[in-house]
């Protein structure tokens, strides 16, 4: 018994790091061009948030990971960078995609994913926007949405905060 314990402890902590590994080279990837990096961890509205540096050591972008409600828990990943016009959402990733048994569903929450790159979610003065997308969606997406926003509004809040933190390289 002790035995079956142990191989089943093995198995899930392998799944995990698998798990673990497979997020870290998505945010690697949504951090491309980014020479430097740094990690902030349980922030309001994020699980995990990556800022990412230029080679001159100024911050261009943050990724937001956090889970968001859909049919079932799956965690997304959001990339938001400044922009003149304010923060934009870049890019929107749903990293688990696959817990979605459901095809259709899994690929009606990658629409929506898809819906808000490029979204507009601060003016230059600090000030929220509206999310579009938002407004003719069912409850349930309406949810999903909410969800997807405040992992933006997370990302682009560390953005504006420009913390202090100790960057590392980012080496591909």
């Amino acid at each position: 018994m002790k035995k079956a314990i142990w191989i089943m402890a093995g198995l899930l902590a392998a799944g995990i790091s698998e798990a673990k590994d497979k997020f870290t080279q998505e945010v690697r990837g949504a951090l491309a061009g980014s020479a430097f990096y740094s990690h902030l961890a349980n922030i309001r509205g994020a699980d995990e948030i990556y800022l990412g540096y230029d080679s001159s050591g100024r911050l261009a972008s943050a990724v937001a990971l956090g889970r968001i409600r859909s049919s079932a828990r799956v965690t997304a990943m959001v990339r938001v960078r400044r922009h003149e016009a304010g923060y934009a959402i870049e890019e929107v990733e749903i990293l688990d995609a696959d817990k979605i048994k459901d095809g259709a569903r899994r690929r009606s929450l990658q629409d929506m994913a898809v819906t808000l790159q490029g979204a507009l979610i601060q003016d230059g003065s600090g000030k929220e926007l509206p999310l579009d997308a938002i407004s003719g969606a069912t409850a349930s997406r309406k949810n999903t949405y909410e969800d997807f926003k405040a992992l933006a509004k997370a990302a682009a809040a560390a953005l504006a905060a420009n913390p202090s933190r100790p960057k590392v390289p980012l080496i591909p």
